[in-house]
């Protein structure tokens, strides 16, 4: 297991992917107050910037501890925050899910793609998962492509705690490692 403090550095091709910080922390709020980009995550944030703050603060100290591997997703060319890419315990999914998201500028560019590629090789590699899962909104066609490009595979419906029906795609680490 890793050390929780540890800061982790993940590079690709054009981006940085790391442990979220604080600095972070503007670009944040913008895509939780972006209807676009929280179309399928629960609608933009109804909470106080203190509370979201107070959140995302959480997230940073929290970081490593119970699968909590939501990183910061940083654009090299720029050094700028884009997004996040990782993991967390799901009690909906029963397991590891896999949670990404990036401001709309940054749509259509393929990071997406480049992240959760990465983070799901990451995922087994360094962090010794045995399945990683997925829950989309139906309608999210874009994430479900991501997805499919990276390996996951839809298996079924599920119930999520704001009683929509998600749908549900995973792989398991056998089936990755046979790629």
């Amino acid at each position: 297991m890793i050390d929780p403090i540890q800061n982790i550095f993940i590079e690709t091709k054009r981006l940085i992917i790391k442990n979220p910080s604080m600095d972070d922390f503007p670009e944040v709020i913008k895509m939780k107050c972006n209807r676009d980009v929280m179309k399928y995550t629960g609608g933009i944030t109804k909470q106080s910037y203190e509370n979201e703050l107070s959140s995302y603060f959480k997230r940073i100290n929290t970081f490593g501890i119970n699968n909590n591997y939501v990183f910061s997703v940083i654009e090299k060319n720029t050094n700028k925050y884009i997004g996040y890419c990782g993991f967390k315990h799901s009690d909906a999914i029963g397991g590891i899910e896999m949670v990404f998201g990036f401001a709309k500028p940054y749509w259509k560019k393929g990071y997406a793609k480049e992240a959760t590629k990465k983070i799901l090789s990451y995922g087994f590699n360094n962090l010794d998962f045995d399945e990683i899962s997925a829950a989309v909104d139906s309608l999210n066609t874009a994430s479900e492509r991501i997805l499919n490009y990276i390996g996951l595979r839809y298996k079924s419906k599920v119930d999520w705690p704001d009683n929509r029906a998600m749908n549900l795609y995973s792989i398991k680490r056998e089936e990755f490692l046979k790629e």
